[in-house]
């Protein structure tokens, strides 16, 4: 019985410090290496997204009769996704609607801060205490949404 207090204890803990982790109101937090299952591009059908546990870390994105979606692996074909992955130590799905967004100059150098509306929820990928970025949809196209500096 004493284990199960503390195992719960650990659960708890666990759980109170991924959610100060986030810096979103309305958010649902998972493991590295769990499957997202969530309808990303609003069309109705699941998407599963996970991460591959191969050498070259890949986030897929994988829905029923669509093209599987590797938005990494450094062959990226989305403009704005990052091209690796293996510094991803936390991901979240984020319910929020409005969420600030960091805008590039055409140099590369950061702009400014902005808010964006999300019309569906994204899923949230960053390294702790660093930042990084919300994988949504909008205008139809896959779109990354830059969270840091």
């Amino acid at each position: 019985m004493k284990f199960v207090y503390i195992a719960m204890i650990a659960l708890s803990l666990n759980a109170y410090a991924q959610s100060k982790s986030f810096d979103f109101k309305e958010f649902e937090p998972y493991n590295l290496n769990d499957t997202i299952q969530i309808d990303l591009n609003g069309n109705g059908i699941i998407e599963k997204v996970y991460f591959t546990q191969t050498e070259c870390k890949q986030l897929i994105i994988d829905e029923l009769g669509s093209e599987l979606i590797s938005i990494v692996c450094e062959n990226n074909k989305y403009l704005k996704y990052p091209d690796q992955v293996d510094w991803v130590n936390q991901w979240c799905v984020v319910y929020d609607k409005k969420v600030w967004e960091v805008l590039f100059l055409e140099n590369g150098d950061i702009g400014k801060d902005t808010i964006v509306t999300l019309d569906k929820p994204g899923i949230y990928i960053c390294k702790k205490e660093s930042g990084g970025g919300i994988i949504t949809y909008r205008n139809g196209k896959l779109y990354w949404v830059h969270q840091s500096d």
